[in-house]
């Protein structure tokens, strides 16, 4: 609860960190995907870049990571472009991209959502809603949370409702609109190494941006460049052996990453096909639907009372006392350290203060919407 203080509720807003450096890299890596595999879906040409504008302060080893972002969100990109887009073309109609959703859940209470696509399969008429996400793997973990996942069930309620809203309730008496589930789809950036050992330099361990090559000064059946160190064929298992060394592909395969998964494509296309991962639609059940409505109409009524509250207590000496009650900070399991560090550390237990601002800023709202649901 205190997360959703500093996040939402302080100064009327939220305020949130000011990002520097690599912990920027997450947001517009995952950016950067998402205007390139959107890009394509709409049939633009063009895809920002979200790194045209990053300030790297002359840091050196700072730069040389932004590239190797950059050549990510190209190699991605390229794969869907090469082995995806016509077949989920042909398999889906696109209906809506990152449109802006909201559906009243009760008086008062507005849930606004912006799924990154709805889709209509063409051979029987089915909506999905279909979310992009990047991850550095798709491991049992990864793959399990998303039955669970509230996302899964929001986007869902708001979707329904504004195609429902549209439908004459009366004559005639059409049923209305059910979504056949969410589809995620995993954008893989591979886990973060360090090579060579020991050497203290972290990569993103992707095949589409890091290969080996053969620097032995002997031919070998697999030419220059490798994406695997060990495969498996008919003839059994095999590995490269001494002499290859990993290379970063933006800056020494001729025609960097777009030529490189171009021969992916033609050579290992199975590779490519693992770096796009498909569940199979999620649909959750109503029982779940309405505990989940149930559950978000009860607690933001609360906080809004608890943050009324608060914000009227102004400077008084016993805030930080109903601080405590109201807004109570979780930090069993490691919450505060893991799965990261929590971006608002700093205030729950090193003294900073959120009205620095060289760390903090008033939060930027999510949804374009927002200040007009909430004014």
């Amino acid at each position: 609860m205190r997360k959703r203080w500093w996040q939402y509720e302080y100064r009327g807003r939220g305020i949130e960190p000011i990002r520097k450096g690599k912990s920027e890299f997450p947001l517009l890596t995952g950016t950067g995907v998402h205007n390139s595999v959107e890009g394509q879906l709409r049939g633009d040409a063009f895809y920002p870049n979200p790194y045209h504008s990053f300030d790297a302060g002359g840091d050196e080893r700072l730069e040389y990571l932004v590239k190797e972002q950059e050549a990510l969100i190209d190699g991605l990109g390229y794969v869907w472009q090469f082995v995806k887009n016509n077949a989920f073309l042909a398999t889906y109609e696109v209906l809506d991209i990152e449109r802006e959703e909201s559906v009243e859940l009760a008086p008062g209470v507005v849930w606004m959502s912006r799924p990154d696509l709805l889709v209509r399969r063409r051979s029987d008429g089915a909506l999905f809603i279909v979310n992009l996400k990047t991850t550095k793997k798709a491991d049992e973990r990864w793959v399990s949370q998303w039955p669970l996942d509230a996302q899964t069930l929001s986007e869902v309620v708001a979707v329904e409702g504004r195609l429902n809203s549209k439908l004459d309730p009366i004559d005639p008496p059409y049923p209305p609109v059910k979504l056949s589930g969410v589809i995620i789809l995993g954008l893989l950036k591979g886990e973060q190494l360090q090579y060579p050992l020991g050497s203290g330099n972290w990569y993103h361990n992707s095949p589409l941006i890091w290969a080996w090559h053969n620097e032995s000064g002997k031919v070998h059946p697999r030419g220059e460049w490798s994406a695997r160190y060990e495969w498996s064929d008919d003839e059994g298992n095999h590995r490269l052996g001494k002499g290859w060394v990993k290379r970063e592909i933006w800056l020494h395969y001729p025609g960097g990453v777009k030529a490189w998964v171009e021969h992916l494509a033609s050579s290992d296309p199975a590779l490519l096909e693992e770096q796009v991962v498909e569940l199979p639609p999620i649909l959750r059940s109503e029982q779940q639907i309405q505990s989940w409505r149930h559950a978000v109409i009860h607690q933001e009524r609360i906080i809004r009372h608890n943050r009324d509250h608060s914000i009227g207590l102004g400077d008084h000496p016993l805030r930080q006392v109903f601080m405590d009650e109201l807004f109570p900070m979780s930090t069993s399991s490691g919450n505060c350290l893991w799965p990261s560090k929590c971006s608002y550390f700093g205030l729950c237990h090193e003294n900073a203060s959120p009205d620095d601002d060289t760390l903090y800023q008033v939060r930027v709202p999510n949804h374009p919407q927002e200040g007009v649901e909430c004014a």
